[in-house]
């Protein structure tokens, strides 16, 4: 009997050991838009862009989960990138505001709607991908971003969030115990 509350006693030492470890900084939740100016590469209109050359005023508009408490307008700095064909930009944004400092780096991209407008109508793009948020206090949390422009007064919509799902200590706890009942099962079985 000693021996087997010995063995317990360690499997679930090296089971919160384990959650501990796991636990260390917090992911990144919700999402996070922009809006502001761009210019395109000389000669080039939206319905022909492969890049965007130059963002200009580029300000938070709202956010949610992490992002909830950014104050709307806290103004961010925007890299241009190039997007047919895809290259990663590192960063493409980043912002500081509550004594902390936010940033994406974009690792991948896809064009995923580009249109010349009729008489009267607005050119169109919208260019979508995926990256790694980073934020102080965080770990680096992977995410989506979308960024869309129209022709309308050379203006643009961003937004990026992140959807990652990562086993708190409790389940990984609630685990072990599953696992040590198993073997305890076992034992008394054979």
């Amino acid at each position: 009997m000693k021996k087997i509350l010995m063995r317990t006693s360690l499997v679930l030492l090296l089971v919160f050991g384990m959650a501990a470890n796991a636990a260390a900084l917090p992911l990144m939740t919700g999402g996070i838009s922009f809006a502001g100016d761009y210019v395109l590469p000389v000669d080039t209109t939206l319905a022909t862009a492969n890049s965007f050359a130059d963002f200009s005023n580029v300000k938070v508009q709202s956010g949610t989960g992490t992002w909830l408490g950014v104050t709307q307008n806290t103004v961010a700095d925007f890299n241009g990138f190039q997007f047919n064909p895809a290259l990663a930009v590192t960063p493409l944004w980043t912002f500081d505001f509550g004594g902390k400092t936010y940033s994406l780096d974009a690792s991948a991209s896809t064009m995923t709607f580009q249109r010349s407008g009729g008489p009267g109508d607005l050119l169109k793009l919208d260019v979508q991908g995926t990256g790694t948020i980073h934020g102080t206090g965080f770990d680096d949390t992977p995410g989506f971003w979308n960024i869309t422009a129209n022709s309308g007064g050379g203006t643009f919509s961003f937004s990026s969030s992140n959807s990652t799902v990562v086993p708190e200590p409790l389940t990984l706890i609630l685990l072990g115990s599953g696992l040590l009942g198993l073997a305890g099962l076992r034992r008394k079985l054979s």
